[in-house]
């Protein structure tokens, strides 16, 4: 979401204000929800539309290049063909740079997400990371610097710890969240349990943690002695 945000702001007025009003977001109201990245699935979706319709504008052209000098199509033949188009024409290096780091980035790390794939995770964060340096994001900043500073002082069994618990699901192979939207999920779960106008009782609390918790120790895997032990912190009977 930050790294949508990060992208949108950068590139709100080249291309993705007009974008947004191609796609229907017409008025100031729209267009501002649609920058400020308020509903991710609309902010992804406008993203995968620049995303492939840019691309397809930066390849048509060097399809057509090697058409007429009857040349064969090669992915390292189009990097070359853009780095010389860099040099005559600083809007398609801008667009190149856009779609083939930055987007591609965020693409690439909600995949990894999405898929469990710590290697799409990792590179998803590299390509994107200049995105906070173009913009005043001093708190991502410094995220983004001690966690790759982090990640690379691992001890190699805990990097692997790390990479294989880069994201969970309950669900199917591509349908993983990160932890933070785990708990969230969980937490709605357990609020729907609470009454509104009365505090919680015994009862409630023990229904809570059998009914809400337990499901999410058993389907994001988390080790067996913490299962058992809040099992017995449920089985508990609370004084005040």
């Amino acid at each position: 979401m930050n790294l949508m945000k990060a992208f949108f702001e950068l590139n709100w007025t080249p291309f993705m204000e007009k974008l947004s009003s191609a796609m229907g977001l017409v008025s100031d109201a729209a267009k501002n929800y649609a920058k400020k990245c308020k509903d991710t699935h609309i902010s992804f979706q406008l993203l995968l539309a620049f995303h492939v319709g840019t691309l397809r504008e930066l390849v048509v052209t060097y399809v057509r290049q090697q058409m007429a000098a009857s040349s064969p199509l090669t992915p390292r033949g189009f990097f070359q063909f853009a780095k010389k188009e860099h040099e005559k024409d600083p809007t398609c290096k801008y667009l190149f740079v856009q779609v083939c780091r930055f987007s591609q980035g965020i693409i690439n790390f909600h995949m990894g997400i999405r898929r469990c794939n710590a290697d799409l995770v990792h590179s998803g964060l590299h390509m994107t990371k200049e995105l906070f340096y173009g913009r005043p994001h001093p708190m991502y900043q410094n995220i983004e610097l001690f966690s790759t500073i982090q990640y690379f002082m691992m001890d190699s069994e805990v990097k692997k710890a790390y990479d294989d618990h880069i994201s969970f699901t309950s669900v199917s192979e591509s349908a993983g969240q990160g932890l933070d939207f785990c708990l969230e999920q969980n937490n709605r779960d357990i609020k729907s349990y609470l009454p509104k106008y009365e505090v919680p009782s015994e009862q409630t609390w023990r229904r809570m943690v059998n009914i809400s918790c337990m499901p999410l120790i058993s389907n994001f895997g988390i080790s067996p002695g913490l299962h058992q032990l809040l099992v017995q912190i449920s089985q508990l009977t609370l004084r005040p």
